[in-house]
């Protein structure tokens, strides 16, 4: 595969996930992971529970 960007990509993704290449799946995961860090800023529900705790 040339490139992710196509309408089958994320069947492919899990293709290789279950059965070509597990260790895939943590890149992934680990990807996903760090784009929602940048977003919200946190890193685990249990942070943004103790923000808010100590926020009252």
């Amino acid at each position: 595969m040339e490139t992710w960007n196509r309408a089958d990509a994320m069947e492919f993704a899990q293709v290789m996930v279950d059965h070509i290449l597990p260790p895939y799946r943590c890149l992934m995961e680990s990807y996903d992971k760090s784009q929602d860090v940048q977003k919200t800023g946190r890193e685990t529900e249990l942070d943004r529970l103790e923000t808010a705790a100590l926020q009252t």
